[in-house]
């Protein structure tokens, strides 16, 4: 996933279609991973949602979703929408991003931290960073509301949940913004 944004945004920068072409390629690739290798997870009124496995295994398998690995490829797949204007990008993050909603409430660990990892026995565990997945949601919430005009709110609740986790545990050095929860 980062190197698909890494590609989106030289192609932006530069206009050069050679990293236009190896970002659809990776997307391409991805889609096909994500399609084959995640968890599904179901809510009456979210949907289907998909929690990506982090790694390809050729045997099939399983392996652990990490969230911060989920909303870096979401943002992937935000930026890849922007600039192709392929339904199909917006289609795959907005099937990430409901497994994050759907899930929401198991990310949130008793302290306010976030967990890392959904297990593949549906546990949650591994240690998570310190302020990287937070700057994760913001930039999934940055993207979301320049195309949607619309803040998520399971993902500010998880954004606000770390925050005040870092707040109280003296973590800084992530990224600041304006609140967010009134975009217009």
């Amino acid at each position: 996933a980062d190197t698909i944004e890494t590609n989106i945004v030289a192609f932006r920068r530069y206009g050069d279609s050679v990293y236009r072409d190896v970002a659809t390629r990776l997307a391409g690739y991805y889609l096909d991973h994500g399609k084959n290798n995640k968890y599904v997870v179901n809510d009456p009124t979210v949907g289907e949602g998909w929690l990506i496995h982090d790694y390809y295994h050729p045997a099939g398998m399983e392996n652990h979703t990490s969230l911060n690995h989920q909303l870096q490829a979401v943002h992937s797949f935000l930026l890849l929408y922007e600039s192709e204007d392929n339904p199909e990008y917006l289609e795959f993050a907005r099937k990430m991003i409901n497994g994050i909603k759907i899930t929401r409430d198991m990310w949130i660990m008793e302290d306010g931290n976030l967990e890392y990892a959904y297990m593949p026995d549906g546990s949650m565990g591994l240690v998570d960073y310190d302020y990287l997945t937070y700057n994760d949601l913001l930039n999934v919430q940055e993207a979301l509301v320049r195309i949607t005009g619309e803040v998520d709110q399971d993902l500010q609740i998880l954004m606000e949940s770390k925050r005040l986790w870092m707040d109280r545990n003296n973590v800084s050095g992530y990224r600041k913004t304006e609140d967010m929860t009134n975009p217009s």
